[in-house]
């Protein structure tokens, strides 16, 4: 009777032994999904602040593109209105010569008819 004890407690144990190592191999098995899981977002994570990286320095360029273009801008509007004065400047010059021919020509007609009144009278003479 002892050792039909025995063997039942054996076997009891056995089967015990036996779930446990079952229970341990599918924790073990988890376990390895876990770390698989942890690897592959580890590898999303470098590949993540890689783009990160490349985001980051493509928008530095980006900003300094934008900084000289703005600076390139500015001067050519600061050129733009200094032409634009110095076309004012001109056309106002312009007008300006353009009376003073008119007013010259009124003179030279002027001139041209005392001349002429001038050169009548001595005819007369």
């Amino acid at each position: 009777m002892k050792q039909e004890h025995d063997i039942i407690s054996l076997t009891n144990q056995n089967k015990h032994l036996e779930e446990d190592l079952e229970l341990a191999q599918e924790k073990i098995r988890q376990l390895k999904s876990l770390e698989d899981d942890e690897d592959d977002l580890k590898k999303e994570n470098d590949a993540a602040q890689r783009k990160i990286t490349l985001l980051e320095q493509e928008l530095e360029n980006s900003e300094l593109t934008i900084r000289e273009t703005t600076k390139n801008f500015r001067e050519a509007d600061v050129k733009a209105e200094h032409f634009e004065r110095k076309v004012q400047q001109l056309e106002s010059l312009s007008f300006d010569q353009e009376k003073k021919n008119e007013e010259l020509k009124a003179k030279i007609l002027e001139l041209q008819a005392q001349l002429d009144e001038f050169n009548a009278s001595l005819d007369d003479i």
